[in-house]
């Protein structure tokens, strides 16, 4: 099953946890940052225009992890058709300036970055029987490790910032794999048994971690587990794995264990978070 989220919450439904004081030039920037007017969260469903949009010239490329072929729209497809159909200004800066990041604006869906398949290897190398799990994949773009979960039987949950990688994205590639699926449906609200989410712990502000950790323990069932894909810094941009780890584990609610998922140039890693026994 699926349900499609603009964003995951909305101002007033989130609890943040306490902010560190503003006493230093670097916090008073993160402060600032804070304060961005970021979109409001909404939830999407299929309609005839995502399949119409299948049948109109898409280039449908494939991979294969494990036994599980996964399909999806071509991104360079994508974009053609967002840029004819002029769908909207929200990510414009994203084409006009060659960008992977618009703070507020656009949020990176409309490429895949190499964390996703540093998860999808590490999901098939687990071999986890997904079956009848509830699955949530934030930041999913091409959403490829939640497609993967929902071709395993998972019941799942997709997010991401900009509506209009939802529409012309992550629908579509929801709809070309699970088309004659009973998967493809809205589903209810309820508890998490995993959680992916690929390069959450980019970009410097520390502020965005006391949301990405609210959000992943909120509604996480105490058995599960949550597998955050990262470069292990991001470099012009600061931020990276060991920042959020020291970031979690001084919350304490959470066993961190890292693998690292690719260690020639530019190091990955991947994170396995499970609540602490108590």
């Amino acid at each position: 099953m699926f349900r499609f989220n603009f964003n995951v919450e909305t101002e007033d439904q989130s609890e943040p946890m306490a902010e560190e004081p503003l006493d230093n030039p670097s916090a008073e920037k993160a402060h600032s940052e804070a304060l961005r007017d970021w979109l409001p969260a909404q939830c999407h469903e299929v309609t005839q225009e995502h399949l119409n949009f299948l049948t109109e010239g898409c280039v449908v490329e494939e991979v294969t992890i494990g036994e599980t072929e996964i399909k999806y729209i071509s991104m360079i497809s994508a974009l053609e058709k967002m840029q004819q159909t002029e769908v909207s200004t929200n990510i414009v800066p994203a084409f006009q300036d060659h960008t992977d990041l618009v703070p507020a604006v656009y949020e990176g869906g409309l490429k895949i970055w190499e964390c996703t398949w540093d998860i999808l290897d590490h999901l098939s190398s687990m071999k986890m029987n997904m079956n009848g799990c509830r699955v949530l994949e934030l930041g999913c773009g091409a959403a490829l490790p939640g497609l993967y979960a929902a071709l395993q039987g998972a019941h799942v949950s997709l997010q991401d910032y900009n509506e209009e990688v939802i529409q012309y994205i992550t629908i579509p590639n929801a709809v070309i794999n699970l088309a004659d699926s009973s998967s493809l449906v809205i589903d209810e609200e309820g508890t998490i048994d995993c959680k992916f989410s690929d390069s959450s712990v980019k970009q410097v502000a520390e502020h965005c971690y006391e949301k990405l950790l609210h959000v992943m323990t909120s509604c996480l069932k105490r058995t599960g587990i949550i597998i955050l894909a990262a470069k292990s810094h991001y470099f012009g941009v600061g931020g990276g794995t060991q920042q959020f780890i020291n970031f979690v584990n001084k919350h304490n609610q959470l066993d961190v264990k890292s693998f690292v998922a690719n260690s020639q140039g530019l190091k990955r890693e991947i994170l396995e978070m499970r609540f602490k026994n108590k």
